[in-house]
């Protein structure tokens, strides 16, 4: 029987999803950089490359977890500025960004994490985040 269901094994490693121990890196990583949103437009930080990020209060709410497969960068701009139709594009379209941080981290996969990473964020806060309204997506094909 193979395992066929994203939300409880990793996909590196076919282990409960909370026993990864590269999950869990890739986590704790995403958890750790707190940048703010209100440099992103002049600082060069940001990298230019696929990579999943959280965008988050200062207060350590995440309210959107995403992920970019060819520009990080760009996709927070778009996110940040307004440019975007998603919720969270509108939500933070005018606001001052010095009372959000940005973190990232460059991962190949990361279409494959982003929905596992709304489930940690889930757990960690109580909720889902507040701008993810739909599932991610699986990179788990069904097999029998």
């Amino acid at each position: 029987m193979k395992i066929t269901d994203m939300s409880d094994c990793c996909f590196y490693c076919e282990r409960n999803i909370n026993k990864c121990k590269k999950k869990i890196k890739v986590w704790k990583e995403l958890q750790s950089k707190k940048y703010s949103a209100a440099r992103l437009r002049t600082d060069r930080t940001v990298p230019k490359s696929h990579g999943i990020y959280c965008i988050r209060t200062v207060d350590g709410e995440v309210l959107y977890i995403g992920y970019s497969n060819s520009n990080v960068r760009k996709r927070l701009l778009a996110h940040c500025m307004g440019y975007d139709k998603q919720a969270i594009g509108k939500y933070l379209k005018g606001k001052d960004l010095s009372g959000f941080l940005l973190s990232w981290v460059v991962e190949r996969k990361a279409e494959c994490l982003e929905e596992q990473f709304i489930e940690f964020a889930k757990q960690q806060q109580g909720v889902r985040p507040k701008f993810n309204m739909k599932r991610g997506r699986s990179c788990r094909t069904t097999e029998e």
